[in-house]
């Protein structure tokens, strides 16, 4: 992005259809003659669920520099703003700024018809995030943009002591005690754990299983979501934009909300596996509520649904999820997660995650069950389609 006015974006993410999707607005920062106040007035504006501002690509200094930004690798920086805080990574947005970027300000792949259309061509970049560098793919030919999740190296991903009750679920989703509920799906509701898990630091999502609660699903209600208790230790954070010295607060001894950083709610049912796939895909119907609003695609929050899913069920190798969101919304969109897990020595088992197939030993398993593996990395991809361009006016 050269200098000059600060244009802006938008995209539907996690879909090729517009008006579908999780909106997403991609501001053009110039220089940075925004300050955190303004940016945060912007996404307000905006009212999406996200905003990214979006900064000019670090310059080439040498020839190897120069050779890299040929190919696509020169990095740029991105902030990511909720419509009230700065958060340090999402899905959507890194998804989003990825088919910008290489749409409009990469040069393409040249079409190659001899390597199977193109299928296997993509271009990289990264982008850097508060959470650290993400690389970023795009497949021009399958107009697919794929991304790395930057996992805490020391942990993967993070499964907090902390759990979620029913008795917490009800108190923000009331109409779901009431007598159109089946008995039988409150007593799933009550049996089952329901964890905490963090992707990075300041990324934390309750995962509510409704497997076998259709009538639950169907029920949800935009609302708040359930409070969590303290965070292990070492896992507060607040915004940079916010902190005094602009990084990471960890304060162990405060329980505040605000430390947390965003805590989401993620509603899953297990869909039926695709089993004919190598490797097999694994399907989840998702829903994300927080905020007193629901969302149509929350990526980091798939993402940590499917790492929980995969170490704690699936064991090592290589796994597939495809995660339907929105859809009860009308705004339909399929967000990919590939999970590799390594070995970790608690055993590996045997079975997979697939709605009605798990019967009462795999039910148990779940709530008692041990690791069988540790993520070893996880990648996030989709596509998306830009829907409007324009400019702010009068912004300094």
């Amino acid at each position: 992005m050269a200098s000059g006015p600060h244009t802006f974006v938008t995209y539907d993410v996690f879909t090729a259809e517009r008006y579908r999707g999780n909106p997403l607005a991609i501001v053009a920062v110039r220089g940075n003659t925004l300050s955190q106040e303004k940016k945060q007035k912007i996404a307000k504006e905006f009212n999406y669920s996200e905003t990214v501002f979006l900064y000019d690509a670090e310059p080439e200094s040498t020839s190897s520099d120069e050779q890299n930004a040929r190919k696509g690798q020169r990095r740029r920086k991105i902030e990511i703003f909720l419509r009230d805080r700065e958060i340090p990574f999402a899905g959507h947005p890194v998804i989003g700024t990825a088919h910008y970027i290489f749409q409009f300000l990469e040069p393409p792949i040249p079409y190659r018809p001899s390597r199977e259309n193109g299928a296997n061509e993509r271009q990289t970049s990264t982008l850097l995030t508060k959470a650290g560098p993400v690389t970023i793919h795009f497949n021009p030919f399958r107009q697919v943009a794929a991304a790395s999740v930057p996992l805490d190296p020391s942990s993967d991903i993070h499964v907090h002591a902390t759990t979620i009750t029913c008795s917490q679920i009800l108190a923000v989703q009331p109409q779901l005690s009431t007598a159109t509920t089946p008995e039988a799906e409150l007593a799933k509701l009550k049996e089952r754990e329901h964890p905490v898990v963090s992707i990075v630091k300041g990324m934390n999502f309750a995962l509510i299983d409704l497997t076998g609660c259709p009538g639950m699903m169907a029920g949800l209600k935009a609302g708040e979501a359930p409070t969590v208790g303290k965070l292990d230790e070492g896992w507060n954070y607040s915004s940079p934009s916010s902190s005094k010295d602009g990084g990471d607060v960890d304060d162990d001894d405060d329980d505040n909300d605000d430390d947390k950083g965003f805590v989401g709610t993620l509603y899953f049912t297990r869909l039926p596996p695709e089993d004919t796939a190598d490797p097999p895909i694994h399907r989840l119907e998702a829903r994300m509520i927080e905020g007193g609003m629901e969302d149509a695609a929350t990526g980091s929050g798939c993402c940590a649904l499917a790492g929980w899913l995969a170490e704690g069920e699936l064991g090592k190798g290589h796994h597939v999820f495809a995660i339907q969101q929105g859809k009860r919304m009308g705004r339909e969109s399929q967000i990919c997660v590939e999970v590799e897990v390594e070995e970790e020595g608690e055993g590996k088992g045997e079975g997979g995650i697939g709605g009605e197939k798990e019967g009462e030993e795999e039910k148990k398993g779940r709530k008692e069950k041990k690791k069988k593996g540790k993520v070893k990395g996880m990648m996030l991809s989709g596509r998306a389609i830009i829907v409007m361009k324009g400019e702010l006016m009068h912004v300094y």
